[in-house]
């Protein structure tokens, strides 16, 4: 799914001078559709529909607290991105506003220039998923009249990770599992590298820690490209250091911890679509 650009943001106050400040605000900001309301349930009404990913919302309101807004629309399967202004702070709002996960906290008068990067923030979030979004089903549709089983079956979405962290490899499993990934987890560098050999057609992604007790993880991506004929998997190395990419040998990509998925998929798109076409290029005869 994409979001529709411009994105549309919803501005709830009861008073009018202060929506007229906000959507000039917005005015500023590209790709922004801003739509003010002085009544919040009929906010309410309109964020339920899914018209709006971002609102912008008082809390001291007559009609509905900014808050109480918050809490009915949270449960929506749409997401939404919530910045609130007050015109003041408790310990117990703070409190609520972390539990509902707001964006944002900004106390009135609220200076323009903080609303409109907070803003400008969010949409920047918005428009970086429909990047990766848009090339990831770029390459589904790409790769969607593949019919031969032994060239379907390298479009399979499986990982291994190596990494001596349990929590490390525990957090692992949840972010590829999210991601529709089958994983295959390794404790060590050793344990990671005979299971590569013996099922490296098994795996169209390979991602392992730097730092391990037995063998490092370029140690032993390296070690597999010499010993495994013509070895083409994706390979990403994981540091928690400073160490520049080109220190280290035979890995397709260097990413920082902690794993993150937006770069994860940014990262690897370009590396897949280059081995998908040399391995599935069609050579001309005659």
């Amino acid at each position: 799914m994409l979001y529709k650009i411009p994105l549309k943001i919803a501005l709830v106050d009861d008073d009018p001078a202060i929506l007229d400040l906000y959507s000039f605000i917005c005015t500023e900001i590209e790709e922004v559709e801003p739509v003010p309301f002085t009544n919040p349930r009929e906010a309410v009404a309109r964020i339920l529909s899914q018209e709006f990913s971002v609102v912008v919302t008082d809390i001291n309101m007559p009609e509905l607290k900014g808050d109480e807004l918050i809490k009915m629309c949270h449960d929506s399967e749409w997401r939404v991105d919530y910045i609130v202004v007050t015109g003041m702070v408790n310990l117990t709002l703070s409190y609520n506003c972390f539990r509902l996960g707001i964006e944002d906290i900004f106390i009135k008068p609220v200076n323009p220039l903080f609303l409109q990067e907070s803003i400008a923030r969010v949409v920047q979030r918005y428009a970086r998923y429909n990047t990766v979004a848009g090339n990831i089903l770029t390459e589904k549709k790409k790769h969607s009249g593949v019919n031969d089983p032994e060239k379907r079956a390298l479009l399979k979405k499986s990982v291994i990770y190596v990494d001596d962290d349990k929590v490390a490899r525990i957090i692992a499993k949840k972010f590829f599992t999210s991601l529709g990934w089958k994983i295959k987890l390794c404790e060590c560098g050793l344990e990671g590298k005979e299971e590569i050999i013996k099922n490296c057609n098994s795996y169209s992604l390979i991602v392992s820690d730097h730092h391990m007790p037995d063998i490092n993880g370029d140690e032993m991506i390296s070690q597999i490209r010499s010993e495994v004929k013509n070895f083409s998997n994706t390979c990403i190395l994981l540091t928690g250091s400073e160490m520049a990419p080109d220190c280290f040998s035979g890995v397709d990509l260097v990413l920082k911890k902690p794993l993150r998925k937006e770069m994860l998929l940014k990262s690897i798109l370009p590396v897949h679509s280059k081995l998908f076409e040399s391995r599935f290029s069609i050579k001309k005869v005659g």
